[in-house]
């Protein structure tokens, strides 16, 4: 849609870099400095299991829940650090360019 109104595309962005993680979910594997993760409190080692409520069952799937929100945002991402449960509010940036 962005495109057809003449506008430019736009992604999402958390700043994490992830793999996936043995037990289901992502694995945060780098938080970058200064982006919305960071903001949020993720760390390394973290393992995002859900977007707003939604199972995310590896790297792909928290790579597809992010990539359907716009930059903005906000999102409520569930974890698992260390054993225990969490939940992070993170508003998502616009993917900067590389």
């Amino acid at each position: 849609d962005q495109l057809i109104s003449g506008g430019t595309v736009t992604h999402a962005y958390l700043g994490v870099q992830i793999a996936d993680a043995d037990t289901g979910g992502a694995l945060v594997g780098r938080v970058e400095a200064g982006s919305p993760a960071e903001d949020a409190g993720l760390r390394e080692g973290d393992v995002v299991t859900a977007v707003d409520d939604e199972q995310v069952d590896d790297s792909t799937g928290l790579t597809a829940a992010v990539r359907s929100h716009q930059p903005g945002d906000e999102v409520t991402l569930s974890y698992t650090r260390n054993g225990e449960e969490g939940t992070a509010d993170v508003t998502l940036a616009e993917l900067p360019d590389s």
